[in-house]
């Protein structure tokens, strides 16, 4: 077919297909362009976000945030905007914000959520913004970000293991809970929850670790330091190690670094309480008399540290005009 052939048929094709061909590119183009980030749930509720995950099989992300929360604001600038970060999550989660504070401004599918953001908030112990939730598509919490990462890649490792059952925090609580205490897990598992700011767990995991542990090997100075940091009580074998090696965790904490910590907690465990009440004078006899029966070792040291509190509690008292 010659060029006159062509040019002569193609003058009796309908308009719609010259403009058809003529705006299809655009079209596609601007299909392309579409996606601008994580599609978060707006207009569902939590029950309904909770079937959806189910109903498809994703994961449920939950970032908890609040209009004030300049982190949270760039997350949402800098990292949620981004295609490639769009395009995962939305193949993997039904996603939805959750902003804990109100303001004048809130639209009403914010308004919808203040009794379900708030009791989320309490019962998932959120007291860090931004907070990201992670649950699994049966609705259980699997995971969790504390703090925001301010580059995408650092961001999207986290997410992953947040995908992860070997990763996932509180998959590993429910594994500690079923028995699980091999060294390796119960070290990972302390340093996730600590990251989280979930000490308390965190502290279970590491004395854990450590009483999994020879003496020989707890008394290494890289157990040392990794310990040091979960110690808060009298029970934690961090305090056990400084209370009965001295010399030993000395060699890493610096010349009296075991007697400092372990004054700290008796003084803690045993009257720091009963300094705050100035109108009601300590028993300074029966706090010596408890702390020394319970710390016979440490029996000069503790009639020289509450002898100092007792002084600092008496000045403070004078000038309280009590």
């Amino acid at each position: 077919m010659n060029i006159a052939n062509i040019i002569l048929k193609s003058r009796l094709l309908p308009a719609w297909i010259y403009l058809a061909g003529l705006f299809l590119p655009f079209m596609v183009y601007s299909q392309k362009t579409l996606q601008t980030g994580i599609s978060f749930e707006k207009r569902l509720t939590w029950d309904a976000i909770r079937e959806k995950a189910k109903r498809e099989q994703k994961y449920i992300f939950v970032d908890m945030m609040a209009t004030w929360c300049v982190p949270c604001q760039t997350l949402d600038k800098e990292i949620y905007q981004l295609d490639s970060v769009g395009h995962f999550f939305d193949k993997h989660f039904v996603s939805v914000k959750i902003q804990l504070n109100r303001t004048k401004d809130d639209p009403d599918e914010i308004k919808a959520w203040y009794g379900k953001s708030e009791e989320l908030g309490k019962f998932y112990g959120v007291k860090i913004l931004p907070t990201m939730l992670f649950f699994n598509p049966q609705g259980e919490l699997v995971h969790k970000i504390v703090g925001a990462p301010y580059k995408a890649a650092t961001f999207m490792k986290m997410v992953r293991d947040g995908l992860n059952p070997d990763e996932q925090l509180y998959t590993q609580l429910k594994n500690y809970q079923n028995g699980r205490r091999d060294t390796t897990f119960l070290k990972k598992m302390s340093l996730g929850f600590a990251q989280v700011g979930d000490i308390p767990t965190a502290s279970l995991a590491a004395n854990s670790y450590m009483q999994a542990l020879s003496l020989k090997d707890r008394v290494k100075p890289d157990n040392i330091s990794y310990i040091y940091p979960f110690i808060n009580t009298s029970k934690d074998e961090g305090f056990k190690l400084c209370l009965d090696y001295p010399n030993q965790v000395d060699v890493v904490r610096g010349k009296g670094g075991a007697n400092t910590i372990v004054l700290s907690v008796i003084r803690k465990e045993g009257w720091l309480d009963a300094l705050k009440d100035l109108d009601h004078t300590p028993d300074w006899d029966q706090l010596e008399r408890v702390s020394i029966v319970k710390f016979p070792s440490k029996k000069k040291q503790i009639k020289q540290a509450l002898d100092d509190d007792q002084k600092n509690y008496l000045l403070r008292k004078s000038r309280k005009g009590h």
